[in-house]
């Protein structure tokens, strides 16, 4: 599994998907939990955790930043029903795009976080998470 990187104005998310929760089922609700890592790097500041994220929430993210790089729409969200990553990335008329977040690691609490970045990270971003979720398309559907 690759590193999927989401590089900014002196800050850097990564997320890692480790694999699914629960390998052994085609179950739809209990077979698309992912587990994943989060390393976020903001200002020296550098945060690692754990976190499970559903496979239809990534596949609907990376729907909507398909509308989002073809100027359809000026705003994206990604949320998580365990709210372990949450983003929110808006085009500015000068052609950086601002990443809102907050990261909600269990044992210490939320941080929440702003940097900027450009359309050729973000399209990179979009490209590595793509090339990821082939390894794990939805079941139990």
């Amino acid at each position: 599994m690759d590193t999927i990187k989401l590089v900014g104005e002196n800050a850097t998310l990564k997320i890692k998907i480790l694999g699914r929760e629960n390998p052994n089922t085609n179950d739809y609700w209990d077979g698309n939990w992912l587990k994943a890592e989060i390393y976020l790097e903001l200002l020296g500041i550098k945060v690692a955790y754990a976190t499970n994220i559903r496979v239809e929430e990534i596949q609907a993210f990376l729907e909507k930043l398909v509308s989002f790089y073809n100027n359809d729409i000026d705003k994206v969200e990604f949320t998580t029903m365990e709210e372990g990553i949450y983003l929110f990335l808006q085009n500015q008329k000068s052609g950086v795009i601002l990443i809102k977040g907050v990261a909600v690691i269990e044992t210490s609490g939320k941080l929440e976080f702003q940097f900027s970045t450009d359309i050729l990270s973000l399209e990179k971003f979009y490209k590595d998470l793509k090339g990821n979720m082939s390894q794990y398309p939805l079941v139990g559907v």
